[in-house]
């Protein structure tokens, strides 16, 4: 589905992604974990089409990404950045509306009946129908992230692409919230998901991409790369890693230095 071919990418003549090759199939759920400052918010935007490689490139569908007008990459992907920045007071189902927009036709929805069934059911999916009428400006940050990935989530995407959509849950609706996109994965949409909580990513991805310094540094199963030695080797942090008992999946433990 996704093809990136020996892409490098510099801000400010520094050089944050060195020559990453990486493809994602179709049906995958693949999260993207690494340090501070790793490269995976920037191969993200790259994966998205937001920024240009200044080598490599990028196949979308077999297609190079470049060739997609604004609108028509947006009725295959969905894309939820790390911090999004919202200047009207829309209420809340009208924000989420605005998802249609790569499916208008001439301006209208065709049938606005089905489409305000849709949101409906979005709103629910999501747990915010109690939102219903209020101004995305009146919400707390954890409230706008739910939102903001609804409104991804009415896009209709084949592929989404997600930075730290969690980071502002609690504990309950970050499960909440990665077992929805996991449902919706398992109805065929490939997710591709930023994570920094290691144990998340464990529970709920099929294949890990452990970055470093802009660098692919080991991809894989959970298995594969959470190991105590990989997870020490680029976090520099010592760690145990302990399976699950119910899901058989790694589970890690960081270990303080008082303790050593």
């Amino acid at each position: 589905m996704l093809s990136i071919e020996n892409v490098s990418f510099s801000y400010a003549k520094k050089e944050v992604i060195h020559n990453i090759s990486l493809k994602i199939e179709e049906g995958e759920f693949v999260g993207i974990i690494g340090p501070n400052g790793s490269g995976k918010s920037t191969l993200l935007k790259i994966s998205a089409g937001f920024l240009k490689p200044d080598k490599g490139e990028v196949y979308f569908l077999g297609r190079d990404i470049k060739e997609y007008d604004t609108k028509e990459l947006a009725r295959h992907i969905a894309t939820l950045p790390q911090s999004v920045e919202v200047f009207f007071p829309h209420n809340v189902e009208d924000f989420i509306a605005m998802g249609r927009y790569p499916h208008i036709r001439r301006g209208f929805f065709k049938e606005k009946e089905k489409e305000r069934e849709l949101i409906n059911d979005i709103m629910e999916t999501m747990d915010i129908q109690y939102m219903e009428g209020r101004r995305i400006t009146d919400l707390s940050e954890g409230e706008r992230q739910r939102v903001f990935l609804a409104q991804c989530i009415a896009q209709d995407p084949v592929l989404l692409l997600l930075d730290e959509p969690v980071s502002h849950f609690d504990i309950r609706y970050q499960i909440k919230t990665l077992e929805t996109l996991e449902n919706l994965n398992k109805d065929g949409m490939t997710v591709v998901i930023v994570l920094h909580d290691l144990n998340l990513a464990s529970e709920f991805c099929t294949r890990i991409v452990l970055m470093s310094e802009g660098k692919i540094y080991k991809e894989g199963s959970p298995h594969d790369v959470l190991t105590f030695q990989n997870i020490e080797e680029i976090y520099r942090t010592v760690v145990i890693v302990k399976e699950n008992p119910i899901s058989g999946k790694p589970y890690i433990i960081p270990i303080s230095k008082k303790y050593l």
